[in-house]
């Protein structure tokens, strides 16, 4: 049944690929519209309601100096080192679902948001690439990736995205190769929609697990030469994952065969329904493996002890089919209401143990706008299968005008979740586990205000939290009895100053369960000056951009990683943080051609060498980065 089972799950991503390069070649055209808007567009497709919003393309000469993937979306992260390592943000980030194993979290943040699925809209064909680099020397990481997209007539959008990093890494067996490979797919036809995204990842690791001696760092500069816990330790991880969003009016009337515009039925009547259809599919397996053999580092051998080769795999396959109705009240006011069912198919293998589970459930999603309110409500409740009785619910409400934000938006949110396989029942060589743990449950509730007019963004969450699962000193899974309450609080505001520039932003958290560690600050600025240098010959415009990059994270207990399950668990050693990353850049921008030479983290060694983002992984040293990034059309 087992193999039957990842049978037709491997067929079943074949066939989707296929299908998505069989729709390309059936309904593209080759001839670009001319009604397609020549600039550029980027569009943020939501799963949930299928409505795009438009959102900034990554080709201003501002923040341009931001190599590091993860630093461009949040500037505290629990890190091992080096770019394309497993990384964690000091925030919370929320209860996991029930399909998502929580060895995946710490690689899930090279992904796109789960929710969204980026597409385009460009009359020509656009490209952009971006190269970053310490030279030769390099052993942070370097950096390349290439993004292509265009238009197939005015109702198909193609883009391809590859992203590649390899770095060496300051210390012993500590390299890192990550590639991604995405592609995307949006359909817009008057009775049919579509929005498709494909995603590879893969990681190629050495895992050292941290120096053996913390005091070895201090004034040390032949880090190479510093004793790790483990020397010939490795991990492969790769991550498949398939999404989309379509939906189809049956029911509504064949536009006339006229250039009238109006013959063309664009909202469906509140009796005439959509056929709305969500899906998600995820693949995943790693493979650790270690030929150290007994090793002072894991205190348990359980299955071979001259040698490691542990496996993971999973895989998880969730379908919504809904129905969506819409109408027009009085006053001009729009509701939109949509429910179906939710189906969830999940699979852990580890160690001859193999679990596959299902769930079945019911799921919708409420709208109503009127005048400048916009309310919304959705959720999920499983009444079959495994985490019978889970339920996720968020209700949210704000002020917009035109589609933008111009009020507060008021977020209400509700879960029950039951513990994902991987925390129930797990066996490899240095670890094995069963647990019976009870649902986990988390109410919030958050305010977020965007003031354009002020260029100041404020947010305000605060959660209650029962029975959160969580990896302890002992690198195993856990439960917290006891309620947990955490808040959290955001304020970012730029300013401006004829030629000065200064972007800053503030995050704090509390909370009082020492089983969520996170800092209370974690605070950035990037501050500098912007020219813009006119060439009246040639009517040519040099933008320069120099100035200097402030991080700081401010003293917490923090994580310790486990290599061997590939999570972030709690320590107890000692304290994290309480360290400030300076960095000095320089930008220059002619057309659509940006460079940038970044010294990163010039403060090293001038406040301590004893400083460590995760327990016994030492912060990167100071390095010299240069790079570019070039856009055009075709």
């Amino acid at each position: 049944m087992n193999r039957g089972f990842f049978l037709s799950l491997y067929l079943m991503k074949g066939l989707a690929i296929i299908w998505i390069y069989a729709l390309v070649l059936t309904c593209a055209h080759p001839a670009l519209s001319q009604d397609i808007k020549p600039d550029i567009v980027k569009l943020s497709a939501s799963l949930q309601t299928g409505l795009t919003e438009i959102t900034s393309m990554d080709t201003l000469i501002t923040g341009a100096q931001v190599f590091h993937p993860q630093y461009k979306n949040f500037p505290g992260w629990s890190e091992l080192g080096n770019m394309g390592l497993p990384a964690l943000p000091n925030r919370y980030t929320g209860l996991g679902s029930t399909n998502t194993p929580s060895f995946l979290n710490s690689y899930l943040y090279y992904l796109e948001d789960p929710d969204k699925i980026h597409v385009y809209n460009t009359k020509t064909p656009f490209s952009r690439i971006h190269y970053n680099s310490g030279g030769t020397g390099d052993k942070n990481g370097q950096n390349l990736g290439f993004m292509y997209t265009r238009n197939f007539g005015r109702e198909i959008n193609m883009a391809g995205q590859f992203d590649f990093i390899s770095s060496g890494g300051d210390y012993m067996n500590q390299a890192s190769v990550e590639s991604t490979i995405a592609l995307s797919l949006a359909i817009e036809k008057s009775r049919y929609k579509h929005y498709i995204s494909l995603e590879r990842i893969q990681f190629k690791l050495q895992e050292n697990g941290g120096v053996i001696d913390d005091n070895d760092v201090i004034g040390n500069d032949y880090s190479r030469l510093i004793s790790v816990n483990l020397e010939k330790a490795t991990s492969k991880t790769g991550i498949i994952r398939l999404r989309g969003w379509q939906y189809l009016d049956i029911l509504a009337p064949q536009p006339a065969d006229s250039t009238d515009s109006t013959s063309v039925v664009k909202n469906p009547g509140p009796m005439r329904p959509l056929l709305i259809h969500r899906y998600n599919f995820n693949s995943a397996r790693r493979i650790y493996s270690d030929g150290q053999g007994a090793n002072p580092f894991y205190s348990e051998i359980f299955i071979d002890s001259i040698a490691t080769m542990d496996s993971l795999q999973h895989y998880s396959f969730v379908n919504d089919i809904n129905a969506r109705f819409h109408g027009l009240l009085p006053d001009s006011s729009n509701w939109m209401l949509e429910a179906g069912i939710h189906h969830e198919l999940f699979h852990l293998y580890s160690y001859e143990n193999s679990n596959w589970k299902q769930s079945l459930g019911i799921g919708g999603i409420s709208e109503l706008k009127w005048k400048n309110l916009n309310f919304q409500a959705k959720g999920i409740f499983n009444f079959a299968g495994y985490g019978a009785g889970d339920y996720q619910m968020t209700l949210k409400t704000g002020l917009v005008h035109s589609g933008i934000s111009k009020g507060p938006v008021v977020k209400i949110s509700s879960k029950s979740v039951s513990s994902d396989l991987f925390v129930n029942n797990f066996m490899s060589n240095h670890f094995q586990w069963t647990n019976d743990f009870s649902r986990q449950k988390e109410h919030g509730l958050g305010v977020s205000w965007i003031l354009s007019n002020w260029k100041l963004a404020l947010e305000l969450n605060s959660y209650l939290i029962s029975n959160w699962i969580y990896f302890d000193a002992l690198a195993k899974p856990a439960q917290k009895e006891s309620t947990a309450f955490l808040t959290s609080a955001g304020i970012s505001k730029t300013f401006k100053a004829g030629p000065f520039r200064s972007k800053n932003s503030v995050f704090l958290n509390y909370t009082n369960a020492d089983e969520i560690p996170l800092p209370s600050l974690v605070a950035s600025t990037s501050t500098f000056m912007h020219h813009d240098i006119h060439f009246k010959k040639t009517h040519g415009l040099l933008q320069v951009e120099y100035g200097l990059d402030v991080r700081y994270t401010s003293a917490y207990k923090g994580y310790a990683y486990m290599p061997a399950t590939g999570v972030f668990h709690l320590q107890n050693e000692r304290v994290l943080g309480n360290y400030p990353f300076i960095d000095i850049f320089l930008i220059m921008q002619v057309k659509r051609t940006r460079f940038f030479v970044k010294w990163d983290h010039i403060n090293s060694g001038f406040m301590g060498d004893n400083i460590f983002p995760v327990l016994h992984y030492p912060v990167k040293q100071r390095y010299l980065k240069f790079g570019f990034s070039w856009h055009f059309y075709d």
